[in-house]
């Protein structure tokens, strides 16, 4: 049935009423079509804008916005036959258009975008008029974006624009765009321009260029010794590591060097370092030390003595530097790697002293959080000492107390029947206590003994025992007392969804919605968005943001907003997920992408929930997601892996698109058929830790630490980062897998 979206007449205003085809158009009251079947509206122009037809869209704009429709989003059908009149360089039409919505709309998310384009087409109509609109009264960002864009159009004085841009404002696309272009004329620049050039190329990864200018600016003797500095880091990433080392060590002679003297040491140590020059290095350390103890630096650098020591299985000079990062800089990342690779090498070095010294720094640095993480260390270090009766204490507290399926199924393959059945007692005890707190309406108290039961077998088998489905029975009773809950399983038409929201809302809403049903997705959230951060939520609010946010792709914003979705009736999220209705558990846990990932998973016979898992826990399913490191997409894949799968995958692509859904799921689960092939199909530890730092590190820690219970390797992964990854890509695991 077609959607159809009505007119209401409320508090003499003029609200939109939507209707989708879940509606039954007999059981509803006889409304107005908001737009005449007669006329043009916006979603037909905004589709011939879309397909380049842009003469056509700007008439049926402009006919929409002479016609006085659509006064809802009026600045934006403004702004799109502004910008349709633009595409056609019908600069007149749109300047007058971009006017008018400034005018109209002063508050509206468009007027800064109007205001640019307004600027760009006068720069246009006017034929370029460099100098004078440079010296105007324009602001530098207007500058900025307007000269960055005519650098695009332009032949004749793109030179001239460029320059503008970098004497004025040092822009760095104009940086480039005048390096690539007019490298021979930037090395007559003034020395100024060219050392901030030279500065900006090297930043934004340009070495070679910017590695011109610097020997141009040596060679002039301008600010030698920053050029001096910048030379010796280019020549050190470009692996020229003994040219480097000569010029750090100019640079750090003349005392007077102070600009990057700090920089300066710790490189140049670290170049000295991967020379294998350690006594250099160690003296560089040192020095930095000496000078700048109180740097972020600093707790690297007892990292690495501290890493020589182990190396040579030196515990006292390990434990120094260990006892120095921990005084000096408690709460430090690096601080934390040191202490676990100091736990770690003492563990293999069988000393048990010293094992146990680690554990309990450890265990004090997480007392509050991340119980069950310590005792998951507490269980494997027991085993591995045979203190048997210590490992037990830690496996029945871990059956007991955790909520992370992760370290409860570590747990169980050391538990005895004894253990279970305390902890099965444990649970008669905790569901007599919940059902008396319900019988007596005091929910709270009810949820709390209901979320001290542990759903061990659930967790075993994959299965609902009756256990698990009584107590979601009552959890789900407690939950039906909330609006959100109710409202939820309530049934209600999309009209009365709609009208609940306006209301909520005070009509802010209305413009996302009707650009939604206009399929205008992209701004329909940009608007929907500003109003879902800033208003407490509510089910329409949470109903219309499914919509709008998963068909404008903005899959990671609501799964944002699913993770929190408990706090919406009073039980947050991270309490105990099974605890709630099987709709909203889906919800947190999503199959996004099932019908490309099903297929492929079948084909590589690889359980499809372990690839959402990796998914969920890689980009919260945003397929254009992009990592500090490079790793793109909804698996995260880097280019290289993604180049070297698709010589190999069943399909080839070409181009090679990492933000297409389908090419990076296909060669995503073809990475990890193979990552699976020299493992044992059920070790997805391993899998994971591979598919996160690597096959050779994954291999070292499998050889290293691999046993038949993959959970103990689990806690055995030095890298910090994909230690806690592969926690939550198995945690995300056993959801999955039982939730489907």
């Amino acid at each position: 049935m077609k959607k159809r979206i009505f007119l209401l007449a409320l508090s003499f205003e003029l609200i939109i009423i939507i209707a989708t085809s879940v509606l039954n158009a007999k059981s509803m009251p006889e409304i107005p079509d908001i737009i005449s079947k007669n006329k043009i509206n916006y979603k037909t122009a905004l589709k011939l804008h879309n397909d380049g037809k842009y003469l056509d869209a700007y008439n049926q704009f402009t006919n929409i916005i002479n016609g006085n429709d659509e006064a809802l989003i009026r600045d934006y059908v403004i702004y799109y036959g502004a910008k349709s009149a633009f595409y056609c360089e019908m600069f007149k039409e749109a300047i007058d258009l971009y006017s008018l919505l400034m005018k109209e709309h002063p508050r509206s998310s468009l007027y800064p975008y109007a205001e640019q384009y307004k600027a760009l087409a006068e720069f246009y109509r006017d034929d370029y008029p460099v100098s004078n609109f440079f010296n105007g009264k324009a602001q530098k960002w207007i500058k900025e974006f307007v000269g960055l864009k005519a650098l695009q159009k332009t032949n004749n004085k793109n030179k001239e624009i460029a320059l503008e841009l970098i004497n004025r404002f040092y822009t760095k696309d104009a940086i480039i765009y005048f390096n690539n272009n007019f490298q021979k004329e930037a090395l007559n620049l003034p020395n100024n321009i060219k050392y901030k050039m030279a500065t900006e190329l090297y930043e934004a990864g340009f070495r070679t260029p910017s590695l011109n200018y610097f020997n141009s600016l040596i060679k002039q003797n301008y600010n030698k010794a920053n050029c001096l500095y910048y030379t010796a880091r280019i020549n050190q990433q470009e692996n020229k590591r003994e040219e480097a080392a000569k010029l750090f060590d100019i640079y750090l002679a003349n005392t007077n060097n102070k600009s990057y003297r700090r920089l300066g040491l710790y490189y140049s140590a670290d170049n000295y370092y991967k020379l294998k020059n350690t006594k250099k290095s160690i003296s560089l350390y040192q020095t930095f030390l000496k000078e700048y103890p109180k740097d972020d630096y600093a707790p690297r650098i007892y990292n690495i003595f501290l890493n020589e020591s182990l190396n040579a299985n030196n515990l006292i000079s390990a434990k120094r530097y260990l006892t120095n990062s921990l005084k000096k800089f408690p709460n430090n990342r690096w601080t934390e790697t040191s202490l676990k690779s100091y736990l770690r090498k003492s563990l293999r070095l069988k000393n048990k002293t010293e094992t146990y010294y680690g554990l309990k720094i450890l265990e004090e640095r997480h007392s509050k959080l991340r119980n069950d993480f310590i005792l998951s260390w507490n269980i494997w270090i027991a085993n591995e000492f045979k203190d048997f009766n210590k490992r037990d204490e830690y496996v029945l507290e871990t059956l007991l107390t955790s909520k992370n399926p992760y370290y409860i199924k570590g747990a169980l393959t050391l538990a005895n029947k004894d253990m279970l059945q305390n902890v099965y007692s444990n649970n008669a005890y905790n569901m007599e206590e919940a059902k008396k707190f319900f019988a007596d309406s005091n929910y709270s108290k009810t949820l709390e003994f209901l979320n001290k039961i542990q759903f061990i077998d659930y967790i075993a088998t994959k299965r609902e025992d009756k256990l698990v489905k009584e107590a979601r029975d009552i959890a789900k009773k407690i939950f039906m007392q909330n609006k959100f809950v109710k409202d939820f399983y309530s049934k209600k038409t999309e009209n009365e969804i709609f009208n609940e929201l306006s209301l909520q809302t005070r009509k802010e809403s209305n413009k996302s919605i009707l650009l939604y049903y206009y399929e205008d997705n992209q701004n329909a959230y940009n608007e929907f968005d500003k109003i879902y951060s800033k208003t407490q939520t509510t089910y329409p609010l949470f109903y219309y943001a499914q919509k709008i946010f998963l068909d404008s792709a903005n899959t990671k914003r609501f799964m944002q907003i699913c993770n929190n979705i408990g706090k919406y009736f009073g039980y947050t999220y991270s309490q105990n997920v099974d605890l709630l209705p099987e709709e909203f558990r889906k919800y947190i846990y999503p199959c996004y992408f099932d019908d490309l990932v099903v297929p492929e998973a079948k084909y590589y016979k690889i359980e499809p929930e372990f690839i959402y898992s990796i998914m969920r826990e890689e980009s919260l399913f945003d397929s254009k997601a992009l990592s500090w490191a490079g790793a793109r997409g909804l698996m995260q894949l880097m280019p290289a892996t993604a180049r070297a799968e698709n010589k190999k995958t069943r399909y080839k692509f070409n181009p090679l698109n990492l933000y297409d859904s389908k090419q990076n799921i296909y060669l995503g689960i073809s990475h990890l058929s193979w990552l699976f092939q020299s493992e044992n199909a059920s070790n997805y530890i391993i899998v994971a830790a591979k598919y996160n730092a690597g096959s050779s590190r994954g291999n070292r820690w499998k050889n290293e630490y691999g046993t038949n219970n993959m959970y103990r390797t689990g806690r055995f992964i030095d890298i910090e980062e994909t230690e806690y990854y592969v926690e939550k890509v198995i945690k995300s695991y056993e959801y999955y897998s039982r939730y489907y």
